[in-house]
């Protein structure tokens, strides 16, 4: 499933402490977390299919 990032930034909550942080580490937040969803997703479907 893939979102585009206007969605994905959207649906961020204003008051978690990534808006505190300056925009470029807020960025690779969500890039990091992204990457480690698509992990998690691909590990479950794996198992799934054991």
């Amino acid at each position: 499933m893939k979102l585009p990032l206007d969605t994905v930034l959207q649906s961020i909550d204003p008051k978690t402490t990534i808006s505190a942080r300056p925009k470029e580490n807020a960025m690779h937040e969500l890039a990091d977390e992204m990457i480690r969803l698509s992990q998690v997703t691909r590990n479950t479907k794996r198992q799934a299919a054991e």
